[in-house]
């Protein structure tokens, strides 16, 4: 629509009238039709909020049914982001019969954790052919089963209900009328049964025939695409993250006096949006589409990241002049409680170093007292003593900016400590968090991104082959170096973390896995490198379980949801894991991944697969013609970062929050003055805060997730007031902060 009215005026204006005449139905009212399963929660609530603004807006509707007929699985997580944003009614087409999920009824009941509910019908067909509509109907009146674009599909009927419906048009998830189809419809007749052009919304509010109650997610549709197009996922979940980041700190700042001009976020958050499409996000659209994704994706982090440096210089500039020798570092915390976390930051010496007798050594201070410090390579690669970067436990403030001071002591130059050889499968049992190092396997696959056959539905991937420590001549030739070294080394070790670092090859791929083993926390990070060349293959992480999780069950998360996963190729968000019954989860927690399973006593992460673009099974047809040159989708390199931890549901959560919302660290040198930014917004209790941004009536609008299974209480307080709230099990509350008052929001979502 938007589109229309920017090219097509007088089109657009047409269509105003139609629906003004009742002759043209709005329907849904979202943004777009998404991904429903990896976009965040928050995500979803803007989805349909700059949705239903515009039609409000534009038409002065609003509609009160959502659908989303070709998204590949819905969340639990939808089902109190559609009530608490006035919907009764979802309209859905997948899973369908051969999806392996059983239905209640052509109507149920879908409710979540919390308590709410929506009804929701499901169709196997979302459009028909050219001039066939009527035959569609009449088939579809009498309960026969007909296939996704409109065929028949010869499976077993159940029959129709007394009000029933079906979806035609011609196109991709439905489409426009043809003149042919309307004249047919018109002639159609159907022993008793009265025929009606009708909405989903009227459908809706009919006596409809409720069969029965879902309260899990309705999965699982195309395994596969969960971990096609890696490079649009990574970039999204980075984007997505920044985003609501700015937001938090934005808020902050303006809390604080300081001004920015932010109106180009409300472009950005498009952007965010347009990425979610259901065929782009899953890595299910052609090359063209994929380059579009990441340059759309491009756009948004560019606006975050010139905001985040723009806030953090507003907030430090006017601070206190740093003194001769001392390094001021900033560190701004997107959680709103203390944290005490492995902080990174490089800064420059004030000279270059070319003394070969001398180092210049590091050393971290929070208010005159030193912190435990450990200098790290630094990311630029020049062999000499100027660029500096360093890892620190250090202590900050909720939401708010942390000052902290490093200084530098000349030390007599050592021989350089060369990475020396380690065996990591040992190192990691002793410290017991996993039961051995973390494997990678190569697995058969098929080049059909969506991953749509009946046996990749049970299985992604078969004939596993794992991964073998690379031989010293293959890391010489991998690594460019002259030197033999060994396949598994400590290359980091201090007061902070110790650092390994193990290469591993198969086939056409090369992989590094590092490993960080804090002193003082309570997990572990793990850094996967991967150079992957291999055609119709599948490629997994696995991190083996402790032999007390080995029979735990399947859990994990997902848009405003914690629940128990099933035993196969699943999506989740920001962590995947296993419960016992003492409702602890070991879990592995990442920043970018959505796709793996649980198998054989390990978590299997699925990182990458040589599909092809667009790839699209048709019946028996071969996949993809074999006689010309057709690339793949994921070959070249691949970083992933995951963080592996144990701990209750809620932890759980508030750790992958901090994991995807790192702190950020810069090293800038003040111009001087009194300012000393002070916490304004702080949160007691276990629980996240999705985001606080403006509201669009005034104030700031703070949205706050209880993940737990059980009921929880509280506290928010911003600037010097304070209220306490109680949040039932995985429920979503809305609070609103306006001069100085609270207004808490149970059943809505606001904006």
């Amino acid at each position: 629509y938007e589109t229309i009215e920017q090219v097509a005026p007088d089109l657009f204006e047409k269509i105003r009238e139609l629906v003004k005449a009742g002759k043209w139905n709005i329907t849904g009212g979202w943004f777009l039709q998404p991904d429903c399963l990896m976009p965040c929660g928050e995500t979803f609530v803007r989805l349909i909020s700059v949705g239903k603004k515009y039609f409000q807006e534009k038409f002065g509707v609003t509609t009160n049914v959502a659908l989303n007929f070709d998204s590949f699985g819905h969340s639990l997580g939808l089902v109190q982001i559609l009530a608490k944003n006035g919907y009764i009614g979802y309209l859905i087409c997948r899973p369908n019969k051969s999806s392996k999920f059983s239905y209640p009824g052509r109507f149920f009941k879908w409710t979540a954790p919390d308590g709410s509910e929506v009804l929701v019908s499901q169709s196997d067909s979302y459009s028909s052919f050219l001039g066939e509509a009527a035959v569609k109907i009449a088939k579809e009146a009498k309960g026969e089963s007909i296939w996704m674009l409109g065929a028949e599909d010869g499976k077993e009927c159940k029959g129709a209900e007394d009000i029933d419906y079906s979806l035609w048009g011609v196109g991709n998830h439905g489409g426009g009328p043809s003149r042919k189809d309307l004249k047919d419809i018109s002639q159609l007749q159907i022993e008793n049964t009265q025929i009606i052009h009708s909405t989903p919304d009227a459908l809706f509010s009919e006596n409809l025939n409720v069969s029965g109650t879902v309260n899990t997610s309705l999965i699982t549709v195309n395994p596969g695409c969960y971990s096609s197009m890696a490079k649009v996922k990574q970039a999204y979940r980075r984007a997505e993250n920044n985003y609501y980041a700015i937001e938090k700190m934005l808020t902050f700042a303006e809390l604080s006096g300081i001004s920015e001009d932010a109106a180009d976020l409300k472009f950005a958050e498009k952007q965010l949006l347009l990425t979610t499409f259901h065929d782009v996000l899953p890595g299910t659209c052609v090359e063209a589409a994929e380059r579009e994704a990441l340059d759309t994706i491009a756009v948004c982090n560019k606006i975050t990241t010139e905001h985040r440096t723009s806030l953090l210089l507003k907030l430090t500039m006017s601070q206190e002049c740093a003194k001769e020798g001392e390094f001021p570092v900033f560190v701004f915390n997107y959680m709103p409680y203390p944290i005490t976390t492995p902080i990174e930051v490089e800064f420059t010496l004030a000279n270059q170093n070319w003394d070969e007798s001398i180092y210049y050594e590091p050393h971290v201070f929070a208010d005159e007292v030193e912190v435990p410090c450990q200098t790290v390579k630094e990311n630029s690669t020049i062999n000499l003593d100027w660029r500096k970067r360093v890892v620190f436990e250090g202590s900050l403030q909720p939401l708010c900016v942390t000052r902290f001071t490093i200084k530098v002591v000349a030390v007599p130059r050592l021989p350089k400590q060369t990475a020396l050889p380690a065996n990591i499968q040992q190192i990691l049992q002793n410290n017991g968090l996993l039961n051995g190092r973390a494997t990678l396997e190569l697995y058969d696959d098929t080049a059909d991104p969506w991953g749509m056959s009946q046996e990749e539905l049970t299985a992604m991937g078969k004939n596993p082959t794992p991964f073998t420590e690379a031989p010293s001549e293959k890391i010489q030739q991998f690594f460019a170096t002259g030197e033999a070294l060994s396949a598994e080394r400590v290359i980091e070790d201090g007061p902070v973390f110790m650092g390994l670092e193990g290469v591993y090859t198969h086939e056409n791929t090369t992989a590094v896995l590092q490993y960080k083993l804090y002193k003082k926390q309570p997990f572990i990070d793990i850094k996967a490198i991967v150079e992957f060349g291999d055609k119709n293959k599948l490629l997994r992480l696995k991190f083996p379980l402790p032999d007390k999780w080995k029979n735990a069950r399947p859990y994990g998360d997902g848009p405003f949801i914690c629940e128990e996963k099933p035993d196969c190729e699943i999506s989740f968000q920001k962590w995947l894991g296993v419960k016992n019954e003492a409702e602890e989860i070991y879990t592995v927690i990442n920043n970018g991944v959505y796709g793996g399973k649980i198998e054989d006593g390990a978590i299997h992460i699925t990182l990458l697969r040589g599909a092809g673009y667009c790839f699209h099974p048709v019946y028996d047809k071969p996949l993809y013609p074999q006689d010309r040159y057709l690339p793949r989708i994921d070959s070249g390199k691949y970083v992933y970062e995951f963080r592996l931890y144990v701990g209750s549901q809620e932890n759980v959560c508030k750790q992958a929050a901090l994991f995807n919302q790192q702190p950020y660290a810069i090293n800038v040198f003040p111009t001087g003055g009194t300012l000393s930014p002070t916490p304004k917004i702080r949160i007691e209790g276990d629980v996240i805060l999705e985001t606080v941004k403006p509201a669009d009536d005034g104030g700031y609008i703070f949205r706050i997730y209880n993940p737990a299974c059980s009921k929880k209480q509280f506290t928010l307080a911003v600037e010097q007031q304070k209220i306490a709230v109680t949040a039932v099990q995985n429920e979503v509350v809305s609070i609103q902060y306006n001069h100085g008052g609270f207004t808490v929001y149970h059943d809505r979502m606001p904006v």
